[in-house]
């Protein structure tokens, strides 16, 4: 069950058994990476996956703080989807928060690097542009090319890339993070 997984990774990290097993690793020459996936932040127990399972956990971030989920174009909070699972790193705020997490690994324990998986168990969206409207976003696109995403047609492959722009903000920022240390 899902609380004897959690009782079960809580007693494994308060024994040590991480830096026991990097250390053994490292020992037996053995290269050890920290592996963190960067889209995968858990839905409410309301969300069903697969249209049939509740999802077994949701960060504590995204409870707390689910205004930076990736969004749909709703023009009101109260008919606004969100892509569960699926942090948008136009935000400040989230990009802080994975390096973060990464940090935790990564500051503490004799890895030899990081593994940004980019794979997901989040429920997909209904179609690939669904998601990804938030006001960061929004506001960027409409100060370099002048429209309301919105309101307005756009330029599709602009916002992708925007998007990827804000993405790669975030590998850069682990990358200055990872050099130093």
């Amino acid at each position: 069950s899902y609380k004897e997984w959690m009782q079960t990774t809580k007693a494994a990290w308060d024994s040590g058994l991480l830096e026991t097993a990097v250390g053994a690793m490292k020992g037996a020459g053995i290269k050890a990476y920290v592996w963190v996936t960067v889209f995968d932040e858990g839905c409410p127990p309301e969300v069903l996956y697969s249209d049939s399972v509740p999802f077994p956990w949701q960060s504590h971030f995204t409870r707390e703080n689910p205004q930076y989920l990736s969004c749909d174009r709703s023009l009101t909070e109260n008919a606004r989807r969100y892509h569960w699972g699926v942090l948008e790193y136009a935000y400040p705020e989230v990009r802080q928060y994975m390096l973060k997490v990464i940090r935790a690994f990564s500051d503490r324990f004799d890895f030899d690097g990081v593994f940004l998986s980019v794979r997901s168990h989040s429920p997909p969206p209904s179609h690939a542009d669904q998601f990804g409207f938030n006001q960061p976003v929004v506001q960027e696109y409409k100060h370099r090319y002048g429209r309301d995403i919105l309101r307005q047609s756009f330029d599709l492959e602009k916002w992708r890339d925007l998007r990827g722009e804000f993405f790669t903000t975030f590998l850069k920022e682990v990358k200055e993070h990872l050099k130093a240390r």
